[in-house]
């Protein structure tokens, strides 16, 4: 009978204190599945990451440069769209000089208006062509030295395809595997969450009768 009677206050005080923790267990389940559907979206993101960069491994260094290649050539054509003899350049210079005769008209008519109120709305209006020719000159000048900058930069790639696609080959594996491992990481720490959740839960106990 005492066996039974301590039995039943050992289960008794389980269940209470069970109770008391259910609120704290059901917490850390939800952040416990959280963090393993975030997980799993890691581990989804790595594979990819190591199928992309172990395809790029085994395509051979003419395949890699051929595809730098291809950069190089948008780069090349963004040049040309720009040149001082291409389209947009006869298009700036041909703004700038259209912007100063509506300016200098504006400028003659706010002079010739007998209304003070028509030359200000005059005088405000030729300010904006004014304002255009400044613009216009300037974004001319700036495309200029970025084409130069630009043009530099595609030589010295030019130069070094081979050791660039190597190295953007190498970068890319590190990058997979670094992915990789962090999410390795976060699996330790879910396993250590995972541990002390099943830690709180309720165990059987077995009493002893002297």
């Amino acid at each position: 009978m005492r066996f039974i009677i301590l039995t039943i206050l050992c289960l008794l005080l389980n269940a209470s204190l069970y109770a008391q923790s259910k609120d704290g267990l059901n917490q850390s389940l939800n952040n416990i599945k959280s963090k393993a559907e975030k997980l799993k979206s890691s581990f989804e993101a790595s594979t990819k990451a190591l199928v992309q960069s172990n395809e790029s491994a085994s395509q051979s260094t003419e395949e890699r440069v051929k595809q730098l290649d291809s950069t190089i050539k948008t780069l090349e054509s963004v040049l040309s769209s720009v040149s001082e003899n291409g389209e947009l350049f006869v298009e700036i210079t041909k703004g700038i000089e259209i912007n100063k005769e509506e300016e200098k008209r504006l400028t003659k008519l706010a002079d010739q208006s007998t209304s003070a109120k028509n030359q200000t709305q005059y005088e405000n209006l030729s300010k904006k062509y004014k304002a255009n020719v400044t613009a216009l000159s300037e974004a001319r000048m700036t495309l200029n030295s970025l084409t130069a900058s630009l043009k530099k930069k595609i030589e010295l790639i030019n130069k070094d395809k081979d050791f660039i696609v190597e190295m953007l080959l190498v970068e890319e594996m590190e990058s997979a595997t670094k992915a990789l491992l962090s999410a390795v990481d976060d699996m330790k720490a879910l396993d250590h969450e995972l541990g002390q959740f099943v830690d709180k839960l309720p165990k059987s106990t077995t009493v002893s009768v002297p």
